[in-house]
């Protein structure tokens, strides 16, 4: 049977609107209206037959954590927003659920001045929401990562023994299931990137003893997470979450592009939660529940995964 190469990439790739080839130092791109989404990368840091596709830092983790032996990043590419892809561990239908996320995470960034000519003839594209003039407080990842600091501090642990006590709250899950744990770069990297993935959140939270609200000036006891014993981790459900956000709009008779500026981001990061392959931003993820006007305990739940 014939591997998956670059040219499977691009021939998926080639089948999302408004997808043209290109190069970036002298090696192959996908782009969309003239911005790169995908590309093989050329630094000598990325692994032979891999590609990179764009997505935000929350995401790289998420999709890292999940799998690690399909995704990774390295040294040159840590500061960009973007994954890498080993093709040989990757299927046809993952890569074509990667490049949907890549070319929506793309086109819904703002068109810079001075874009390509033909990108900047082409009917007007929708402009990324501006947050809503009446502003909520947001969750402060700062915050969450000088809470844990001090507590790593005043136990005398390591960032090492502070990932794996944090992993050794669900140890007979973990036994069971054999998944990647966390690393402590991606504990460290809160502070560099002021967010996490709303899943790793829980995961600090959790080992905290204290809820997703107590880091927006909140501390209400109908806040707590709920309970999760070893066999067990704390995670959103995200198709939830979704599911009350459509309903509410539709209550309120508001288009996605609307909600989008009442909170405070773009369309896109509000219709892709519904086909989120593991995570969002903790900032977005609190942002939606503080909308709702609901605890955020309401779409978290204690998991088997």
């Amino acid at each position: 049977m014939k591997g998956i190469t670059w040219e499977t990439v691009r021939e998926i790739g080639l089948t999302l609107a408004n997808t043209t080839t290109g190069t970036a130092w002298g090696s192959p791109t996908l782009e969309v209206n003239g911005r790169r989404f995908a590309g093989v990368p050329v630094h000598k840091s990325a692994e032979p037959d891999s590609f990179a596709v764009r997505c935000d830092f929350a995401e790289r983790d998420a999709l890292i954590e999940e799998q690690p032996d399909i995704y990774y990043t390295a040294a040159h590419y840590e500061n960009y927003p973007c994954v890498l892809v080993r093709l040989s561990r990757i299927n046809r239908d993952a890569i074509e659920d990667l490049l949907r996320m890549a070319h929506r995470f793309v086109s819904a960034q703002p068109m810079k001045r001075g874009a390509r000519s033909g990108a900047r003839n082409q009917t007007r594209r929708e402009q990324v929401p501006k947050p809503a003039i009446a502003t909520r407080p947001r969750f402060d990842g700062i915050a969450l990562y000088e809470a844990m600091d001090a507590e790593r501090i005043e136990r005398g642990f390591s960032w090492r023994q502070v990932a794996d006590q944090i992993w050794a709250q669900s140890e007979q899950l973990n036994r069971r299931r054999r998944d990647h744990p966390i690393s402590p770069s991606t504990l460290t990297g809160i502070a560099r990137r002021r967010d996490c993935t709303c899943q790793h959140a829980l995961f600090i939270l959790r080992w905290l003893g204290r809820s997703p609200e107590s880091f927006v000036g909140r501390t209400e006891r109908r806040f707590a997470l709920p309970q999760s014993g070893p066999d067990r981790r704390l995670r959103w459900d995200l198709q939830a979450l979704y599911d009350a956000l459509d309903a509410r709009r539709r209550e309120q008779q508001l288009s996605w592009v609307e909600l989008a500026r009442q909170v405070g981001c773009s369309q896109h990061q509000l219709t892709g939660i519904r086909t989120a392959r593991y995570a969002i931003g903790m900032k977005l993820a609190m942002s939606l529940v503080q909308w709702l006007d609901e605890p955020a305990a309401r779409f978290i739940y204690a998991a088997e995964w």
